[in-house]
């Protein structure tokens, strides 16, 4: 427990650290250390299994490679900006209000991400779960995507939106669109032309009815991608609270239509609403943004995108 407490110190530490980084525009320095931490992870991991330490060692591999990743993004850290410790009751405050909201948020995405296979487990039973799990970790770890590359965007969109500066903001969120539709549909087609060598790939032949499932999830992480340029979007705008009751009516939504769906239709119901649900995101996100910050989109590289990924 020590171990993993030490462990999780040194993330959040490195995480704090590396906003300092990710303001300046300088994350090519934060990759590096957390590159080099991953590394000697693994190499005492590696060096432990195979002089067969006991199991508190493979998880003191974490901690020794996360103090490491400390270590180099607070000197990285350090030559951008002063680094003290300082006790500011009120500036907590400020912080906790601001980030309360997006943090909730966030939990009830998690929630509205994840209920369906809860509901599925308690509906159908562990069979039908193991065949939706598995595209639904596929669209997990693919979901990642958009959030980092946006992370690295926000300071941009931040600076540009305090300075009421509208067309740069305008124009940020267009090439972010276009970027995010020229990986997720691309993306989207290829995995639902190969979904079956893929779940062979990453599972094993009992698990090829995930095909189905698969391919219709896919459009939930177009959805997902395109979604995530309105989240920042408002998060650049500090309306990030809207999202709390945007995300908290699809928790309600996820429940009651997978509670039908999964009734009738099992994986493939809950399938269906995953898309549902990220498709309402997006509408009500974009809405939203759209309301504090009137924007219009050039189309024509979405339809050449979309076109492209068709004939793929």
């Amino acid at each position: 427990m020590c171990i993993t407490a030490g462990a999780l110190f040194f993330a959040f530490m490195t995480g704090t650290l590396t906003t300092v980084l990710q303001v300046q525009m300088k994350m090519q320095r934060a990759a590096g250390p957390l590159v080099i931490g991953k590394i000697i992870s693994t190499g005492y991991l590696a060096y432990s299994i195979l002089h067969e330490f006991s199991f508190e060692h493979l998880l003191l591999a974490g901690l020794i490679g996360n103090i490491f990743v400390f270590a180099l993004t607070y000197y990285y850290a350090a030559q951008e900006s002063v680094i003290r410790v300082e006790f500011d009751k009120e500036y907590w405050m400020h912080v906790v209000r601001t980030a309360l909201p997006y943090g909730l948020a966030l939990i009830l995405s998690t929630i509205y991400f994840r209920i369906d296979s809860i509901m599925l487990f308690e509906m159908r039973g562990a069979d039908e779960v193991g065949i939706y799990g598995v595209p639904m970790r596929i669209l997990e770890i693919v979901n990642i995507i958009p959030i980092i590359f946006l992370n690295t965007v926000l300071p941009a969109m931040t600076q540009f939106a305090q300075q009421e500066n509208k067309e740069k903001l305008s124009s940020m969120m267009q090439k972010s669109w276009d970027i995010l539709v020229f990986l997720s549909f691309p993306l989207a087609a290829g995995s639902i032309a190969l979904a079956l060598p893929l779940i062979l790939f990453v599972s094993s032949p009992e698990f090829a009815p995930s095909v189905d499932p698969m391919r219709i999830l896919m459009f939930a992480m177009i959805f997902s991608f395109l979604n995530s340029v309105f989240a920042f979007i408002l998060v650049a705008l500090g309306r990030q609270a809207k999202m709390l009751y945007v995300n908290g009516v699809v928790v309600i939504f996820n429940v009651v239509a997978n509670y039908f769906a999964i009734t009738h239709y099992g994986y493939m119901g809950a399938a269906v609403t995953s898309v549902l649900s990220e498709f309402f995101v997006l509408a009500a996100n974009a809405a939203i943004v759209y309301y504090y910050f009137p924007f219009v989109f050039s189309w024509l590289r979405t339809a050449k995108i979309f076109i492209s990924s068709v004939c793929m």
